[in-house]
């Protein structure tokens, strides 16, 4: 009974999540990104709402330490899990929604808690870091999806080419506290 209700919970989040996105998607929206189409805009939309649903359904998950990016039917799934098996679990369930082509894993497993102290810290060097990511340009810098734990950063998303992939990379190096990147960036 708990699984059905899981279900229906994420099915209605799915349904109030497209909804939210076509309302704000607007036609304006729906053209700023000048790699798709206004039709591929909209199908993205659906299958990253689709994924978040379909993730938040899944009780071995813990949806909400997972991002999911898409692209021409290109998912990143970008954030942290706690165990081996929450990251196959994340990946299967984004592979098995319907419209999705490929799965780019940017899943680090983390299993401790960080400090609130520890917390805080992450916090500031992520801010920034955004700050700092603003060099490749500001449009880039707030696509990518940036995650940072225990001072590692995470970067995820899809950017324009493999130059502002390796220099976005590079100045994340440089931001005080970094300890480590993992770039998972994809490009478009």
């Amino acid at each position: 009974m708990n699984l059905s209700r899981n279900k229906i919970r994420g099915n209605a989040i799915a349904a109030i999540v497209v909804g939210a996105a076509l309302l704000a998607a607007g036609p304006l929206a729906l053209a700023d990104d000048t790699s798709r189409s206004a039709g591929e805009t909209l199908d993205d939309t659906t299958i990253n709402s689709s994924v978040k649903a379909n993730l938040s359904g899944n009780d071995e998950v813990h949806a909400r330490n997972i991002n999911v990016e898409t692209h021409r039917g290109r998912v990143a799934l970008i954030g942290y899990v706690r165990s081996k098996e929450q990251h196959e679990s994340a990946i299967v369930t984004a592979e098995e929604t319907k419209g999705v082509v490929e799965v780019i894993d940017a899943l680090l497993i983390v299993k401790e808690k960080r400090s609130t102290g520890r917390t805080l810290d992450d916090q500031t060097i992520e801010t920034k870091l955004k700050y700092s990511l603003t060099d490749v340009g500001a449009d880039q810098a707030f696509a990518m999806v940036t995650e940072v734990r225990n001072g590692e950063v995470l970067l995820g998303g899809f950017v324009e080419s493999e130059e502002v992939k390796k220099r976005a990379a590079e100045i994340a190096g440089y931001v005080p506290g970094v300890t480590k990147v993992h770039d998972r960036l994809a490009v478009k």
